[in-house]
């Protein structure tokens, strides 16, 4: 049996699904939570998870008040690489 994923990678699974599009905490926490069977997530923790993802560079914070995050946008180089 494989563990389950963690928050941080759920989150940015999420988030990645819609790059560029910014979520409150609270969106975040019902997207994620109606993706893992019935766990609830709470909004202090995906705040937590949110600010600490950010700090590494993963996510943007798009938006201090309200604090809102997304998945980076990658933009393409001349030669279509990432």
């Amino acid at each position: 049996m494989s563990d389950p994923p963690s928050l941080a990678e759920v989150v940015i699974e999420f988030l990645a699904q819609q790059p560029g599009q910014a979520f409150t905490p609270r969106q975040i926490a019902e997207g994620v939570s109606a993706r893992l069977d019935g766990r609830h997530v709470g909004v202090g923790a995906v705040i937590t998870t949110c600010l600490h993802l950010a700090a590494q560079g993963r996510l943007v914070q798009a938006s201090p008040a309200p604090k809102t995050f997304a998945h980076p946008v990658r933009a393409e180089d001349p030669s279509g690489q990432q």
